[in-house]
């Protein structure tokens, strides 16, 4: 049954990075094309939100990488290792680079005078889930650290 999960899991992380990479690398740069098309008044401001929004692609393909060798370290039942923490650590780190590459983006939209309220709300409902998302790999990597450092007492008392 965990195998299966872990599995599963495993799979969703290769396709969502799939994806995500198609989507900014491919879709986005077609949308904003045509955007600009339409509305040549914003049109400066496509390369920049395009160069943006494939910068925090590689922290996020980075994140997705640490989640799967965090899983691969589940499923040999060696999770209790500084290589976990340090995937924790990881996804930490990208998670809140992403935060600051979104709100310098906010922040540049700002100062053009382009930031469109829905623009904001999906900025800043990326910074939210990203947010959570680190705060969740922080604890988890003290609760780890300190499940380690038992683990590690244990084993010398035996």
């Amino acid at each position: 049954m965990r195998t299966k999960n872990i599995k599963f899991l495993k799979f969703v992380i290769i396709m969502l990075g799939i994806i995500f990479t198609f989507l900014a690398l491919y879709v986005l740069p077609l949308y904003a094309n045509s955007m600009a098309a339409h509305y040549p008044e914003y049109a400066y401001l496509k390369n920049p939100l395009l160069f943006g929004i494939i910068l925090t692609l590689l922290p996020l393909l980075i994140s997705f990488f640490q989640a799967y060798r965090l899983l691969n370290l589940i499923e040999q039942n060696n999770v209790f290792s500084a290589r976990s923490t340090n995937a924790l650590k990881q996804i930490k780190r990208c998670a809140l680079a992403i935060i600051i590459l979104y709100m310098i983006g906010m922040i540049f939209l700002l100062i053009e005078d382009t930031l469109h309220p829905s623009l904001l709300l999906a900025g800043l409902s990326i910074c939210l889930m990203t947010t959570v998302i680190s705060m969740f790999a922080s604890i988890l990597k003290e609760l780890l650290t300190y499940a380690i450092s038992y683990k590690n007492e244990n084993d010398l008392t035996i």
